[in-house]
């Protein structure tokens, strides 16, 4: 449960807030003509915007973005993913896009209350000593209710899916797939990997609309956030179902109402701030860093930090809300894009491109080198503006960018994954409150700072019995791993390429020799660093000693278990590199000439 020292005084917004209407649920039966008879429609009004005069790409999202919204359900989630393709589309087109909003009409209250009464299996009066059957928010797939748990008298959230809404979803999906499919056989857009966005819907579709996904995320990331002093509502598995969704409530003020505050009641605000001590510097910061460290640590990370779900309490602490959620790059995506960050903190901006280009599944036949220079310049260029105090906060921001870099990709059809595109819609989310927040950001420096603060929390990590116990197995599996793809492929290559492969299984033989040796060499030199850290120094000239204790200093403090374990590794890589050298460098992969095997 939430600390009572954390929670803040009210934030009086009752003119800024809007009541929530009620409406009827939609019946799913003619869904399809909807969406087909809704699609014809719109083709009719693109093409005539088109024919008028002065059109722009912000007028056709506008029409594309009331038709989504009008649908609403996972046709919101399709003009999401669309907005993410800011490598084909124009940016107007995607910033129209990533305004689309959830519809915000809730359903009737006894329609609710039927339908929690019937996931507890008890009347509501046995479960909740106070409950509010008018709703206080709604999206396109549930509205939300306060209560009081009669158990344990807990302020409690109650998140109860729409009627009807898995049943809308099928036949969305089916829809699109129509769509899809059909697109794919007139061989449209193809670069868009339709494939890979239905394949997205289809995850979104279920975590949507089963809330065991988000139960199930929410008692993750309570455990990852705990650690970065963010707060995340505990939740009440006995009253979650897949229909309904019982959590903590959180009393404090939305990110969302911090920043319509400070257009229309900036004056309360500021008040508000000073009686709550929140620093808006410190909360930026700590928001980000907290995404850095669920992307870059935890490898999961709140996918839709918009500010919305971004909670302001006392003392500069945040709390998020709705893990529905939660991205998790695939390994090979996430090492490659904590390369590109880092390429972006120590200015490497040529590694920077060949990493972006490396994220393209397929590469058409365009001058390579020129894209890379094109986004090398971009990324230069975008430094450059980090520098300046006088530019706003999205010139200098990380989605600026990666969005330079998306359209310069875009203009030549190279297309990156829809996972990598996951990952820049949470920055540009988390971007609308950062801007209200920490206007004055200098990403290189943050990029830099959190860096260094990674590597030291890394190395605390690292040294504890637990992680070295599981190095010492891990090592000789991972340099076995190697050693059993390493040389299949050089067989493999002699026989394809005869004598030329016999050259390059010499020149690997020499290759894994030298780094034996260079292994060997390591390992007798952290013997000496260690008899120099625990038992004194040798007594030598001044040159050697002061050269001794140049090269100690690349070692930290250790005492004598890590050092033998320490040791050990170094051995144990001369001797499986020594290994690999004499078996590449034998007899039976020089084939050119005796054809031996």
């Amino acid at each position: 449960m939430l600390s009572q020292k954390k929670i803040p005084t009210p934030l009086k917004l009752e003119k800024i807030k809007e009541p929530l209407q009620i409406g009827e649920p939609r019946n799913p039966r003619f869904r399809g003509f909807s969406i087909f008879g809704g699609l014809f429609a719109l083709l009719m009004r693109l093409l005539w915007t088109r024919l008028k005069r002065g059109s722009t790409p912000t007028d056709y999202a506008i029409l594309v973005r009331s038709y989504f919204e009008k649908l609403g359900f996972l046709w919101i989630k399709v003009g999401q993913l669309l907005s993410l393709r800011r490598d084909f589309f124009t940016e107007e087109f995607c910033t129209e896009l990533s305004r689309m909003q959830h519809q915000s009409i809730g359903f009737s209250p006894k329609i609710a209350v039927d339908r929690i009464e019937k996931e507890l299996g008890a009347p509501i009066s046995a479960v909740f000593s106070e409950f509010s059957e008018t709703p206080f928010a709604a999206a396109s797939i549930a509205q939300v209710h306060r209560g009081t748990l009669r158990s344990n008298g807990a302020d409690v959230v109650v998140k109860v899916r729409r009627p009807g809404a898995e049943t809308i979803f099928y036949y969305d999906l089916r829809a699109i797939r129509r769509l899809t499919w059909l697109l794919e056989r007139l061989g449209a857009l193809t670069f868009l990997r339709w494939k890979e966005a239905l394949w997205e819907l289809e995850e979104i579709m279920n975590e949507e609309t089963d809330y065991r996904f988000e139960f199930s995320n929410l008692k993750r990331m309570r455990k990852v956030l705990k650690k970065h002093g963010i707060y995340v509502p505990d939740a009440y598995p006995e009253y979650c179902t897949s229909a309904i969704l019982v959590i903590e409530m959180i009393p404090g003020l939305l990110m969302s109402d911090f920043v319509a505050a400070q257009e229309k009641a900036p004056d309360e605000l500021a008040a508000w701030m000073v009686e709550n001590n929140v620093d808006p510097q410190k909360v930026g910061r700590d928001l980000n860093t907290s995404f850095l460290r669920q992307l870059f640590e935890e490898e999961m990370f709140h996918g839709d930090v918009h500010p919305g779900n971004v909670i302001l309490l006392r003392d500069s602490k945040i709390a998020l809300i709705d893990f529905g959620t939660i991205g998790s790059p695939e390994r090979e995506l996430w090492r490659r894009y904590l390369y590109i960050v880092k390429a972006f903190a120590s200015r490497e901006f040529q590694k920077a491109g060949d990493l972006i280009l490396s994220l393209c599944p397929e590469l058409p036949l365009v001058n390579i080198d020129e894209v890379r220079e094109d986004i090398v310049r971009s990324l230069r260029s975008w430094h450059m503006r980090t520098g300046i105090e006088q530019m706003s906060y999205h010139e200098r921001s990380a989605t600026k960018a990666l969005t330079g870099v998306l359209d310069i990709m875009g203009e030549s059809r190279m297309m990156v994954t829809w996972g990598f595109l996951r990952i820049d819609r949470t920055w540009a989310t988390l971007d609308a409150s950062l801007y209200h927040l920490i206007p004055d950001a200098d990403y290189p420096k943050i990029f830099e700072r959190y860096f260094k603060q990674r590597a030291r929390r890394m190395y605390t990590e690292t040294y504890n019995w637990e992680n070295i116990g599981r190095a010492m197995v891990e090592v000789p599996e991972t340099l076995g791993e190697l050693r059993l793809f390493l040389e299949p492929q050089l067989r493999r290559s002699s026989r394809v390429y005869g004598s030329f492969t016999s050259k390059v299984t010499q020149s690997a033989s020499l290759l894994l020799r030298a780094m034996s040796r260079l292994a060997f060499l390591f390992a007798l030199h952290m013997m000496l660093t260690s008899y120099i850290q625990l038992k004194g120094e040798f007594e030598l000239d001044n040159s050697i000693t002061d050269f001794l204790h140049t090269t100690v200093t690349i070692y930290p403090d250790m005492d004598w278990p890590f050092w033998v374990i320490s040791i050990w590794v170094a051995f144990y890589s001369w001797f499986v590199l020594r290994r690999m050298s004499n078996s590449i460098g034998s007899d039976d992969v020089r084939i050119p000439n005796n054809s031996t095997t």
